[in-house]
């Protein structure tokens, strides 16, 4: 999650290219659909809960096996 390693929405916010705004509609959108908070957040600072850790954590593991999975199959293709 770009704001969990920022520590900010508005850096996370130019870091994606979006709006503040539109950043933090959607995390609201993703605490609302898992049913738990992701951020602690007060005016100052931006903190992961832990539940927002592991779902970092859980993500980046699903990108490393993705691309893993991206390597394997242009392997097997090269061999054709």
């Amino acid at each position: 999650m770009a704001v969990a390693q920022a520590r900010s929405f508005t850096a996370a916010a130019a870091r994606l290219g979006m709006s503040r705004a539109n950043v933090t509609k959607q995390i609201s959108a993703l605490e609302r659909q898992l049913g738990v908070q992701l951020l602690n957040r007060n005016t100052q600072h931006v903190a992961p809960t832990k539940a927002g850790l592991l779902l970092d954590k859980g993500t980046c593991e699903l990108c490393w096996n993705l691309g893993d999975a991206v390597i394997r199959r242009r392997s097997v293709l090269a061999c054709w």
